[in-house]
């Protein structure tokens, strides 16, 4: 059996984002109290 937990997930459409830049703008929004925002559009 397989299990993962995954604290965070970050997307930037059309953006290249180093791994350091995806965890340190992950950080900014766990500093700001977000803990969850949905921005894909279908």
């Amino acid at each position: 059996m397989y299990q993962q937990q995954t604290d965070w997930t970050y997307y930037a459409k059309n953006e290249v984002v180093t791994p350091a830049d995806a965890v340190a703008r992950a950080a900014a929004l766990r500093a700001e109290g977000t803990d969850f925002r949905d921005t894909l559009v279908c």
